[in-house]
């Protein structure tokens, strides 16, 4: 259940004199350090288990409001109380709490330890139906520091779920005790009078707390193909190359917590999970940050209620496309030291950024880098998923009319045969008729494919012979294509068989390609002769007034490319094999 607790109030507690805090499904705090942003997940931690930080009891001259203690000493009457208060949307099942509202149990805890409950009613079957409801949750608190303290916590919950009995462990330590009677007998024979046992732990909490979790080195394939020696038939053991959980990286453990959580919670049915996690994000970079914010986002809040502080604007500037969009508190604190809250949305709406900067601790100008990052993102899995579809060589061309086009001069000029590669129009877009490809987008189409491809999969990127298309071309990356040559019309990927490709020149069109790229006019319709282009209306206005060469009307390529090409007579695609020849040559590796 994502959406038992409805609102939460905090009296007194740490950084918090008073505050009342309405919550849905997934909650983000938000702010500078040392502001009281993990106080409320502390808050929480201490109404369901006793405890205020991770695995640390209640220490009242500590956690109790600095603000209050000043009015409690100032005061005659005022009693010295740490109160959270939990109001709640009970389950459907729940038939005698049916139509009641603000519901709520209030605990309270004293300076000498004592807790004190309070209810919203006084009557007996409904205090004891909602004590019920809250004896059911489990609330696990994660702290940002992930050590091994947090890890061992983790498995130990789940070993409550009985992976292994008593029996089990039993029957193993009968085994050990058998196989070390000899050990024994040494020990005893040495004046040691203190009875010995080698076994493992009986308790099931203490047996998985000792469990170690191992993950696999990620470079083990490639070690165990390319190290070589005289001792070939001996094989690698994957066991032996593993590495602890407990020594990765922050990042890693951060990785892990919430898989361990879902994991508890799909397989305890007796407990609803409630979790609190101080910065999921810790130690991630942005990228890996964002995919896990998409997780919480798309997944875990869909089944469990959350609460998160972050200082990450992949978790507090979320996308627009997921399941369920997450609360976004600012905390702040009040002129006496004492933390509050703000709506972050409406802050971005009446704050300047760099007044949220100041406090934030981030610039939100990048939002604007971020959302352009997450599009790059998108970009990129649609590329992939589409490129890993194609078994063929693949063919990316400028936009969805090249694709036409080339499709209808290879069947005519190959009638029969199976066109050697598949052609894939660059740009976003959901139906290829409406993709909106340009050269830009195929440079940076053979740009983001090329870390995601193997070395055999072959990858040309055909651009137009003009000035916007040879700049494209010029611009892919020398870090991972060979030099640009003003007079090569090819350029190689350094490992990979990846290719940018200009448009070859057909002999009616040697005029339209000069020397400079800036005297370069040559698209793909520019194959096709004049009679053709003319009767088209795709004969444009000529690049200069005494030139022979002009350009291309751009609002007639899709009539033209959909219905106008079907019309012609087999003759006007010849100049097409000039373009054929070239893409089998690369193919064939010649």
């Amino acid at each position: 259940m994502n959406d038992l607790i409805t609102k939460i109030e905090i009296i007194s507690f740490r950084s918090i004199e008073r505050m009342t805090i309405p919550v849905k499904e997934i909650n983000i705090f938000s702010g500078s350090n040392d502001i009281g942003k993990s106080n409320i997940l502390k808050a929480i931690n201490l109404f369901f288990n006793n405890q205020t930080d991770f695995l640390k009891p209640l220490k009242f001259e500590d956690d109790y409001n600095k603000v209050s203690r000043a009015k409690a000493q100032r005061s005659t009457k005022m009693k010295q109380l740490i109160k959270i208060r939990i109001y709640l949307k009970p389950p459907s099942s729940y038939k005698s709490l049916s139509g009641e509202k603000n519901l709520f149990i209030e605990r309270q805890f004293d300076r000498e330890g004592e807790r004190f409950e309070r209810y919203s009613t006084d009557d007996s079957k409904k205090k004891a139906s909602i004590k019920r409801i809250i004896n059911k949750v489990k609330y696990v608190y994660i702290p940002a520091l992930k050590g091994e303290s947090v890890l061992q916590y983790l498995l130990s919950l789940i070993g409550e779920q009985q992976l292994i009995t008593d029996g089990d462990i039993s029957s193993l330590n009968n085994s050990i005790s058998n196989k070390t009677k000899d050990l024994k007998e040494i020990l005893g024979s040495s004046g040691i009078q203190i009875g010995t046992n080698f076994g493992l732990p009986t308790l099931l909490s203490d047996f998985w707390q000792k469990l170690s979790v191992n993950t696999s080195y990620e470079q083990f394939e490639k070690l165990d193909s390319d190290i070589k020696g005289s001792n070939k038939d001996s094989k690698l053991n994957p066991s032996q190359f593993s590495i602890s959980l407990l020594n990765r990286g922050e990042g890693i453990k951060s990785k892990y917590i919430p898989p361990l959580l879902k994991w508890l919670d799909n397989n305890d049915k007796t407990k609803e999970f409630i979790w609190g996690i101080d910065e999921p994000e810790n130690s991630l970079e942005f990228g890996l940050s964002d995919k896990l914010a998409r997780l919480f986002f798309n997944d875990y809040s869909c089944f469990n209620q959350i609460f998160l502080t972050s200082h990450s604007l992949a978790f507090i500037n979320p996308p627009d496309d997921i399941r369920i969009q997450p609360k976004v508190f600012k905390i702040r604190k009040d002129e006496y030291g004492a933390t509050q809250w703000e709506n972050m949305h409406d802050l971005f709406k009446k704050q300047s950024k760099y007044d949220l900067y100041d406090e934030l601790g981030i610039l939100l100008a990048q939002k604007e880098f971020i959302e352009e990052y997450r599009s790059v993102v998108l970009e990129k899995e649609k590329l992939k998923s589409k490129i890993d579809s194609y078994t063929s060589p693949i063919l990316i061309v400028e936009g969805k009319t090249d694709k036409w086009i080339i499709e209808k001069a290879w069947s005519v000029l190959n009638p029969g045969q199976q066109m050697p590669f598949d052609i894939y129009p660059s740009g976003l877009y959901i139906d290829v008729n409406e993709s909106e490809g340009n050269a830009n987008q195929t440079r940076r189409s053979i740009e983001l494919i090329s870390p995601m491809v193997d070395e055999n999969k072959i990858i040309i990127g055909l651009f137009d012979n003009d000035r916007e298309g040879n700049e494209q071309f010029k611009g892919l990356s020398k870090k991972i294509f060979e030099n640009h040559v003003v007079s090569k019309f090819t350029r190689k990927h350094k490992s990979k068989k990846i290719y940018g490709q200009l448009l070859p020149v057909p002999n009616i069109r040697q005029s339209f390609v000069g020397e400079k790229i800036i005297q370069r006019f040559l698209e793909i319709e520019h194959y096709f002769d004049d009679a053709t282009l003319n009767r088209f209306h795709l004969k444009g206005d000529k690049v200069a007034p005494d030139s022979s060469v002009f350009a291309i009307r751009s609002n007639h390529k899709t009539a033209f490319s959909q219905d106008g090409i079907n019309d012609l007579n087999d003759s006007k695609f010849a100049n097409f094999n000039i373009l054929f020849d070239r893409l089998n040559e690369i193919i064939n590796g010649e």
